[in-house]
């Protein structure tokens, strides 16, 4: 591992594997340093016509190597392809697990030794490199090593470490998830543009340009969230009006026992897993 190129892995091609690859390779990451194991071939088909990278489907070749595997494929059967690769893995080499709901100490007993691992929840955005992720590395993952793992997610959008792992059930559930939460409410203001007259084109335009907008003024603003929905709601205007509307609704409660629904699924699948 020599001038800051690293040899990665990654086990499984999927859309976040694609979308991680992108970002690197936008970034400047030498194809020639990534490969890809998956046995599917829309898979290989996928990845190789966009970028010129080595693509394989023995996963224990692809591994053997790697200065970083990343573990990219389905929760349902990352333990199989832990417990195959567990006999060629490098206790130096640094493994990055994106497969929700399964803990370190489950990963740990498939390797069968102690490495370094990183759990990680980046969510669909980062497909477009606008995404958030958050990580916690067990003991045995170095301060250069969470470098060079948070440099791969940071290619992708914002990336945060986190003190303990059982918050990667609250990332689940606060960006993880959120983005079907955007746009099931983008979807009910929609349907409901629609029904004040406005064809689906003009009322699905109007509400993710004023979404995006938003966006970006809380991003750019010194303010807090809070300050700029006030400094929107007129008093005995159209805004105060429907912002009253929605906390007679209880929308606060709403919210907040739906994303503290999907913290206690995420907290559910992490014991499953873990067993």
């Amino acid at each position: 591992m020599t001038d800051d190129i690293y040899k990665i892995a990654f086990i499984g091609g999927g859309n976040m594997a694609f979308a991680l690859i992108n970002g690197l390779i936008s970034n400047g990451y030498p194809s020639t340093e990534i490969l890809v194991s998956d046995p599917s071939q829309a898979a290989k088909n996928s990845l190789t016509k966009q970028h010129q990278i080595e693509f394989m489907s023995d996963n224990k070749s692809a591994v053997r190597y790697a200065d970083i595997v990343i573990l990219a494929v389905k929760p349902q059967i990352l333990r199989e392809v832990v417990l195959e690769l567990s006999s060629v893995i490098q206790v130096q080499t640094v493994v990055v697990s994106i497969a929700a709901g399964v803990p370190i100490s489950a990963l740990q007993k498939w390797f069968g030794k102690s490495v370094p691992i990183v759990r990680s929840m980046p969510n669909t955005p980062s497909r477009l490199m606008v995404g958030a992720t958050g990580m916690y590395a067990n003991r045995h993952v170095t301060i250069e090593k969470c470098s060079i793992v948070e440099r791969i997610f940071s290619t992708v959008g914002y990336t945060c470490w986190l003190q303990n792992e059982k918050d990667i059930d609250s990332v689940t559930a606060v960006s993880g998830s959120s983005p079907a939460y955007f746009f099931l409410i983008f979807e009910i203001m929609q349907r409901v543009a629609e029904d004040f007259g406005l064809s689906p084109s003009v009322a699905k335009n109007l509400i993710l340009q004023t979404a995006k907008g938003s966006v970006e003024m809380a991003l750019n603003s010194h303010s807090e969230v809070g300050e700029l929905r006030s400094q929107v709601t007129s008093p005995g205007g159209t805004t105060e009006q429907a912002i009253a509307t929605l906390r007679a609704g209880n929308l606060d409660l709403l919210i907040f026992k739906a994303m503290k629904a999907a913290l206690e699924r995420a907290q559910k699948l992490s014991e499953e897993y873990g067993q």
